[in-house]
């Protein structure tokens, strides 16, 4: 199902990732990168036709574009390739909090780029440890969107949901 969505779209993809939601094996979220974007949806599988619901993007995490001023040979530079490589370089900038750098593989949705966690990127403390963060808000309307997507509701459905 990710592959046809991604052929849909005009994608090539490079590597695809699918892992399941929380407490369930009937929501999936899928990713996967073309052109230096990672494109995030959610899949829903069982009984007949893979259900998706398209979700976001975000851009791959460079660090000589996206963190420039970070020192070379800083201890910020290697946290930050460390946090890379514990998230099998699934990295992108926080969508509203753009000093940080989040795994795309978890999400409180399966369809949004906004990930559970992520390390605070603040070059003048480029000498100190970057600070993990996470973000677990369940709304009303995300609650409300991925009940929808777990009853199997269709994505127009599912997506006035989550309003």
């Amino acid at each position: 199902a990710v592959e046809a969505l991604a052929r849909a779209r005009g994608h090539a993809t490079g590597r695809i990732t699918v892992k399941p939601t929380l407490f369930n094996l009937v929501v999936w979220r899928s990713i996967y990168e073309a052109d230096g974007r990672f494109y995030v949806d959610a899949v829903r599988a069982g009984l007949g036709a893979p259900t998706v619901y398209p979700g976001e993007s975000a851009p791959r995490f460079r660090p000589e574009v996206d963190a420039p001023a970070v020192a070379r040979g800083s201890r910020l530079e290697r946290d930050i390739a460390r946090f890379t490589h514990f998230s099998d370089g699934w990295v992108a900038l926080h969508p509203d909090r753009p000093e940080v750098l989040g795994d795309l593989r978890y999400a409180m949705l399966p369809n949004e780029v906004a990930p559970l966690w992520g390390i605070v990127i603040d070059p003048a403390r480029s000498g100190e440890p970057a600070p993990f963060e996470n973000y677990r808000e369940v709304t009303p309307a995300r609650r409300r969107g991925f009940l929808a997507m777990l009853r199997g509701l269709p994505a127009d459905e599912v997506a006035s949901a989550g309003k």
